[in-house]
Parts: C-alpha cells; sequence; structure tokens
C-alpha cells in the first residue's frame, strides 16, 4: 500500500508540475498536509468518542495502577 502511495505522489508531482510549474509540487505539500490534518483531527473525534463510551459503559483503562 506504502508503494502505490508513493508512486502516486510522484505522478502527481510530475502531472502538477507539467501543468503549474515549480508550484505544482508546493500544491501536492499543502493537499499531503490537508489530509494528514484532516485524519488528525478524525482520529482524535474517534478517540474523544470512544472515551466517552467507555464513560457511560463503566470501562475504565487506568494504566497508573500501583
Amino acid at each position: 500500500m506504502m508503494l502505490w502511495g508513493t508512486l502516486l505522489a510522484i505522478g502527481l508531482i510530475v502531472v502538477l508540475s507539467i501543468l503549474f510549474g515549480p508550484y505544482g509540487a508546493f500544491i501536492v505539500i499543502v493537499l499531503l498536509f490537508g489530509f494528514v490534518f484532516s485524519n488528525y483531527y478524525s482520529n482524535k473525534r474517534i478517540e474523544h468518542d470512544l472515551r466517552q463510551i467507555k464513560q457511560k459503559l463503566g470501562v475504565t483503562n487506568d494504566t497508573t495502577q500501583e
């Protein structure tokens, strides 16, 4: 999966560089940052929801016990 993603990113950089000149690589970097940022907040929201579900069910995950 990583190989296909890498090849897709390289191909995208080449195509956008041809279409937009030197700004193509910058556009790809901005898009990738947006995807990573979106994925991060989506994961944080899911983690928060799971924490609320655990609290409602009374399931705790205490790792601070001695």
